[in-house]
């Protein structure tokens, strides 16, 4: 069965795929080094928020970590990125990223998301060809995206 831009198939959960035409997310490059290549990490910002939100915090990295580019994701309806239609999902929000990534050329080592972009940050990680060695999740719980992953706090 198919239904919108997604297809339906197997026995396990739905794979999301993507017509190649589906619009990519905006971005920027934040870096401080001028020796190329760089390591690449994506951020992702909370909800309500865009990916300059976190830009002095990502500032502050580039100055400390002279070998990394951030790329500041405007996710899907947020920022500069234009209204895409729907599902508006934390899965589609994830293959946004992928469609990115494919797009720049640029598979990212490490991926930072804070409140409802960690969860897409752990979506990303499950979904993608090559993920990321290294994910920071900042305020978000992810015992309440993931129920096979536990609370540590007890």
């Amino acid at each position: 069965m198919r239904t919108g831009p997604w297809k339906y198939g197997g026995t396990g959960p739905p794979k999301l795929t993507w017509p190649k035409r589906f619009p990519v997310v905006k971005y920027s490059m934040v870096r401080e080094g001028t020796k190329e290549p760089f390591r690449t990490a994506f951020i992702l910002h909370g909800l309500l928020g865009s990916g300059q939100n976190l830009n002095t915090f990502i500032k502050t990295l580039a100055i400390r970590h002279r070998t990394w580019q951030f790329c500041l994701i405007d996710m899907r309806n947020h920022g500069d990125t234009p209204k895409l239609s729907g599902p508006h999902t934390v899965e589609s929000t994830a293959q946004d990223l992928l469609n990115l990534s494919e797009r720049i050329n640029i598979t990212p080592e490490m991926i930072i998301g804070h409140s409802f972009g960690g969860k897409v940050a752990l979506q990303y990680t499950k979904t993608a060809p090559k993920p990321p060695s290294t994910v920071w999740v900042l305020d978000a719980m992810a015992n309440s995206f993931d129920p096979e992953i536990s609370n540590t706090d007890g």
